[in-house]
């Protein structure tokens, strides 16, 4: 019965060694492979990402602020997109 409790606090001990271990060797392995080429592309995408926030702002804005429903924004959408 000691051996069992041993060996619980054994792997215990093991599971944040192993998670830090596959932390540095995964994600900080990709921050050590970084070259500088890889930086434009990378700023590219990240503005296209965040060009979509203003986007989300303003729909939350127009629904509560002017208490417009989302099946009339919706349909505002398409039809503002299809003309």
């Amino acid at each position: 019965m000691a051996t069992k409790h041993l060996n619980q606090r054994t792997l215990t001990g093991q599971i944040p060694s192993r998670l830090w271990c596959w932390i540095k060797n995964d994600f900080l392995g990709i921050a050590r492979e970084m070259r500088w080429s890889y930086l434009p592309p990378l700023m590219v995408y990240f503005a296209a990402g965040v060009s979509g926030f203003p986007g989300i702002i303003e729909s939350f804005f127009v629904k509560e602020q002017l208490g417009l429903g989302a099946s009339f924004l919706a349909s505002l959408g398409f039809w503002a997109q299809n003309t």
